[in-house]
């Protein structure tokens, strides 16, 4: 068949074109790096800043009987107390821009009788008052939001402290108690920006449903149960009722819902939309954020979105929010991943910890807040704790003014967070979260094998208890083991007692003992053995066994690794590839000791695949620096460790993220 020129020319371009396409789509994208954009040039929002709060009276009911200081400022030295405004207020501190501070109901007695601003108020005051000082050292300000804690008892229906119910006929004398608190704060020289109307008002499960009794017996903290309506009305006559007494530039919010969920679903935004001068008089949307999840609807659910604020800012788009109060949870890239929620979820426009330093015997009962800053302890001493560090890579780099810049990442486990200089004096910075648990505590497993009996422990859940079946667990029930993270790897100690494991401590006795280590507890990927030799006897070291466990007195009770308990025990090394896919690297070492009641295994394992680093491609628009400084907190490793500068190459910066961990970077000129 003869073809004309057209035909071949077709012909030659649909063979180029299926060339093309078999070669593009034979090679496959590399996604070993991450791709992220932070646009410092999009603003999601204003930011106000991250604040800090100092708590004094939250239970007593009288002052000279309990005087309670329960942020303990009270026992410290000036030397100690100095020390610690630098860390929070100073230049190379935390830097806060906010400050929250409780209105208590002890200042009032009776209806018409003296305000006593002074007496509760005393080291809350010394706090702000050098942290203030502080802060205008190095060219900052502080802005201060107070908060109702509760009314003084005559302003109640129960006549009592934390009597739930408002008086209605006390409606304005308990505005005039904001008030007067506010004014007296102004003439001190403190910037008051905002009253907030309560704390937690809308939890009427803190009371009996009769309402008769105040149950401060179980350690709740001051109340008062804040109805929508009740809020909604002093949003409606308290403006005024200020502007009568000159504070014509502090602004009302609605007070403070203990999560968002609750300012929306409990009705507080929508009664505020309903009342067109109430959402005029709003000057800000106020709310806790103790964030909880659980299987289920439960009481304390509480998500990120931020709906009642969504609704309002419809209404008035100028509208900001804050978070006022949040959990420190347990201080670990957890906490940083709830303020990215937080900001990039809830839209918030600035947030509030619970308090920043705390004395914890004097909360009465538990602490439902263990975690904080700083830890002040009875004997006058204070120790900064891994909050702090976490808290920085966040309060430093969002100072008020700047913007919340547009971030994305296409991993969902790693969270950025980025503030853009605003036509501030501060740089454009952003922080990366990776919050990834399966590559630090991937679920590796170890096999002890005592007389033929085998045991099997995981790093991840060390007595395995979410995968045994029911009729295992009675063989675990009394061993105990505990794991934790290394910089090679992780530690795993074992606690077996005697009687379980059918020995006693009487020496000579032979034990034949086997080890295996698994990379991957379900899916295994490599293992490793010890079977080198043996039996093994319990000895008290003054013999000559080959094979021997020595006695340790000093090992009475599991407290976890206890590496200084562990110097005169034998290690034995565990290399020996028992699977053929085992990695290079993978290894690890063991070693026991036994007292009169247990014996004890500390097994030690170096494996790169539970510290891989997540690679991440950042793109940076809209900024002109060029460099950025990076510090970089990992969980239970290192806090807040300066790891050099960073170069922007074609506009992006890639960066190895180690799992848990946090790292801010700063631009610099």
């Amino acid at each position: 068949m003869k073809l004309n020129q057209t035909t071949e020319k077709s012909i030659l371009l649909t063979c180029i074109s299926l060339l093309i396409f078999g070669v593009s789509f034979g090679q496959y994208e590399d996604l070993g790096s991450v791709h992220a954009k932070v646009d410092f040039s999009k603003h999601l929002r204003e930011w106000d800043g991250f604040g800090v709060n100092y708590v004094q009276t939250a239970h007593t009911r009288d002052y000279l009987d309990f005087p309670q200081e329960y942020g303990g400022f009270s026992i410290l030295n000036q030397n100690q107390k100095n020390e610690i405004i630098e860390m929070i207020f100073g230049a190379e501190g935390l830097k806060p821009g906010i400050v929250k501070m409780f209105l208590d109901p002890l200042h009032q007695k009776e209806k018409g009788g003296t305000y006593d601003h002074e007496t509760t108020t005393q080291y809350m005051r010394e706090f702000f008052d050098l942290g203030l000082a502080k802060t205008r050292e190095w060219g900052g300000d502080l802005t201060v939001l107070t908060t109702l804690y509760s009314p003084p008892a005559y302003m109640t229906k129960q006549k009592t402290l934390r009597g739930r119910d408002m008086d209605p006929d006390h409606k304005e004398d308990l505005a005039l108690y904001m008030i007067d608190w506010a004014k007296y704060l102004k003439n001190r020289g403190y910037p008051v920006k905002y009253i907030s109307l309560h704390n937690e008002g809308e939890d009427w499960r803190r009371w009996p449903v009769e309402g008769n009794y105040a149950n401060f017996d179980y350690g709740h903290d001051y109340n008062l149960y804040w109805r929508p309506e009740e809020v909604v009305d002093f949003l409606e006559f308290m403006p005024a009722l200020m502007k009568e007494h000159s504070l014509t530039d502090v602004g009302l919010t609605p007070g403070e819902c203990s999560r968002w969920f609750q300012f929306f679903y409990s009705g507080y935004a929508q009664n505020i939309l309903d009342n067109p001068n109430s959402l005029q008089n709003l000057s800000l949307i106020t709310s806790h954020n103790f964030y909880s999840i659980k299987p289920g609807g439960h009481r304390w659910f509480a998500g990120t979105s931020n709906v009642g604020t969504d609704m309002i800012r419809e209404k008035r788009p100028d509208i900001h929010a804050w978070v006022t109060s949040a959990s420190w949870g347990n201080m670990d890239v957890d906490f940083a991943w709830q303020i990215w929620m937080n900001i990039y979820l809830a839209k918030v426009n600035a947030y509030i910890p619970w308090v920043v330093i705390k004395r914890p015997t004097h909360w009465k009962s538990d602490d439902p807040n263990p975690n904080t800053a700083i830890l002040v302890s009875e004997d006058s001493t204070y120790k900064v704790l891994p909050g702090y560090n976490v808290y920085k890579h966040f309060t430093r780099i969002g100072q008020p003014g700047m913007g919340v810049a547009y971030t994305e990442c296409r991993d969902s486990e790693v969270q950025i967070l980025g503030f853009s200089e605003n036509e501030t004096k501060n740089p454009d910075a952003f922080v990366v979260v990776n919050v990834n648990n399966w590559m630090v505590n991937r679920a590796d497993a170890v096999d002890i094998s005592i007389n033929g009996v085998n045991y099997t422990f995981s790093n991840q859940d060390p007595l395995y208890n979410l995968y045994r079946e029911e009729n295992q667990k009675e063989k675990y029930r009394n061993i105990n083991a505990e794991s934790i993270r290394t910089e090679k790897g992780y530690l795993l100690e074992i606690t077996f007692p005697l009687k379980q494991v059918k020995l006693s401590s009487k020496t000579g006795i032979p034990i034949n003992l086997e080890i295996k280590v698994k990379d991957g507890a379900y899916a295994l990927a490599g293992e490793i053995s010890w079977a080198e030799g043996g039996p093994f006897v319990l000895s008290t070291g003054y013999d000559s066994y080959e094979y021997s466990i020595h006695y340790n007195p000093t090992k009475s009770d599991f407290e976890g690794i206890v590496e200084t308990e562990w110097v005169n025990t034998k290690e034995y090394m565990i290399t020996e590839k028992s699977h053929p896919n085992t990695k290079d690297g993978f290894s690890a070492t063991w070693e026991a000791c036994y007292d009169n009641e247990n014996l004890y295994f500390l097994i030690d394992v170096t494996d790169e695949s539970n510290l891989q680093a997540r690679k991440v491609e950042i793109d940076l628009d809209g900024t002109k620096y060029k460099s950025f400084k990076a510090v970089r907190t990992i969980d239970n490793i290192e806090s807040y460790a300066d790891i050099g500068v960073y170069t922007v190459k074609d506009g992006s910066i890639i960066y190895e993220a180690p799992s848990r961990s946090i790292t801010t970077f700063i631009g610099i000129d």
